[in-house]
């Protein structure tokens, strides 16, 4: 959530990147909640490799396509369908700091599982089209062409298809693979996501692409996941869910499937933490922010927490480019912080 605001939302700046962004979220300001632009929240991209494609009977080619886009929208509905579990188990904005909420709002007056994920928070209402690539991008597409919309990329679903640069790309060459965009930012982990929620989002994606299916109604498995999240995500951090028994049920769906297939990590230490935080709530990152707004002085905790994070981060070989120079990543950190693209190592390409 947005620190302490100033009544007028004046102390908001906006980004200054590339001209083209900038020249849009100015028009974002201009006609949004700005207070809601400037939540943050983590954005994890999920594809099949070239590997995972070919253990399938799959490739790249444009006459399996179609086959690859109903894997993606199968994971697409399936991470609408269990949205609020990930809201229940990695929710981290129980409060908001003053002037978020303007006077007039029928705002919670005690702690939330997550704020950003409730109808609160960020969002603008137009919702997507996931019964194929062609209804998804007509859905956005009509959206800008109405004003629902200020650009395709003002689409804030928790799903997005991704493929080539252009929205209509998906058309031609079909989903490369999809960005799941409903976690909160972690405040007690250094980059705002653990490896273990890395891990259980992994294993909720080949679950999804493994085991289930594109439902015949994917419209009402989606309203019925978002309907259930709206919920959870105002419930009181503390207590136990109301889709306790769900959760644990999934779980042992996780469990059973994991059995037959090769993972890169401890699958069956990371369902039994789940399951511990499904149980005792208190474990979750919302419930841990809540008790510290309780007895400490949250914000300026929250602010030394972040700078010390970033000493140590500042202070280290810059991830992802540790086999340059000291000279060479000074420069990619600049180049980073001004928002400009950096490739990689080749050599980490290959590993990846």
């Amino acid at each position: 959530m947005p620190p302490a605001l100033s009544a007028d939302h004046r102390d908001i700046v906006i980004a200054k990147t590339d001209p083209a962004s900038y020249d849009y979220r100015l028009r974002v300001a201009r006609y949004r909640k700005i207070e809601r632009t400037a939540e943050c929240g983590v954005h994890i991209n999920l594809g099949l490799s070239e590997s995972g494609l070919k253990a399938l009977g799959l490739d790249d080619s444009p006459a399996l396509a179609e086959t690859r886009n109903r894997l993606y929208l199968t994971a697409a509905v399936g991470f609408y369908r269990y949205r609020w579990l990930l809201t229940t188990l990695f929710g981290a904005t129980p409060i908001a700091f003053s002037n978020y909420f303007s006077k007039d709002t029928d705002a919670p007056s005690q702690p939330v599982r997550s704020l950003r994920n409730s109808t609160f928070g960020y969002g603008n209402g137009v919702a997507g089209s996931y019964e194929s690539v062609a209804a998804y991008v007509a859905r956005i597409e009509a959206a800008v062409a109405n004003g629902e919309l200020l650009a395709d990329r003002e689409f804030y679903g928790i799903v997005r298809l991704k493929g080539g640069d252009e929205l209509a790309d998906l058309l031609t060459d079909g989903v490369r693979y999809i960005e799941l965009r409903t976690l909160d930012l972690d405040p007690f982990e250094p980059l705002g996501i653990g490896r273990q929620t890395l891990d259980f989002v992994r294993l909720l994606f080949g679950y999804f692409i493994l085991q289930t299916a594109l439902p015949a109604q994917v419209d009402a498995v989606i309203a019925t996941g978002e309907a259930a999240n709206r919920v959870v995500a105002l419930e009181s951090p503390f207590a136990a869910s109301h889709m306790l028994r769900q959760g644990l049920d999934l779980l042992a769906d996780l469990q059973a499937f994991y059995h037959g297939v090769t993972l890169p990590f401890n699958a069956q230490t990371l369902i039994d933490q789940m399951r511990e935080r499904l149980l005792n709530p208190e474990l979750t990152p919302a419930a841990r922010l809540a008790q510290m707004a309780v007895n400490h002085e949250l914000f300026e905790t929250l602010k030394q927490t972040t700078q010390h994070y970033q000493q140590d981060l500042t202070n280290r070989p810059l991830i992802g480019f540790e086999s340059r120079t000291s000279v060479d990543q000074r420069q990619i950190l600049a180049e980073l912080q001004a928002g400009r693209a950096v490739a990689l190592p080749e050599a980490q390409k290959l590993n990846e």
